[in-house]
């Protein structure tokens, strides 16, 4: 399907458990289960993926931290990062609701200028789906 879809970039997360845990070790168990299972979804999804000349980023954010990715999060997050490609994937929302608890504290986090200026200050070039897929 990806090349009759022409499909060239697609979202495989690869988050860092012990990094995530550096920051906060609330939901243990689920951040253990989802690494677990997801890694594995990663390693398995890498090759088919070069194999049909689909691009990932090397670090996907996020799952872990699914509704609390907070200001204080990525300002501990970001200076543990050492990857090219990185995507940083949130659910915002400008009231919360039953489905999407967090939404306000990621929507804050995306806006923050300390979290802006810490990305710069490290490197980071802040992007788009449409510009990475034609670098």
């Amino acid at each position: 399907f990806a090349a009759e879809f022409k499909i060239k970039f697609i979202r495989l997360p690869s988050e860092e458990l012990t990094k995530n845990l550096k920051v906060d070790r609330r939901n243990l168990l689920t951040k253990i289960i989802w690494s677990i299972v997801f890694g594995q979804l990663r390693n398995y999804g890498e090759g088919l993926l070069k194999a049909h000349h689909i691009n990932f980023a090397d670090r996907v954010y996020g799952l872990l931290q699914t509704g609390d990715m907070s200001e204080e999060y990525l300002l501990s997050l970001i200076p543990q990062i050492e990857a090219k490609l990185v995507e940083i994937y949130a659910h915002p929302a400008l009231v919360n609701t039953d489905t999407n608890n967090g939404g306000e504290i990621e929507l804050k986090a995306l806006l923050s200028h300390k979290v802006r200026e810490l990305l710069t200050v490290k490197g980071f070039e802040l992007s788009n789906c449409a510009k990475v897929i034609h670098s």
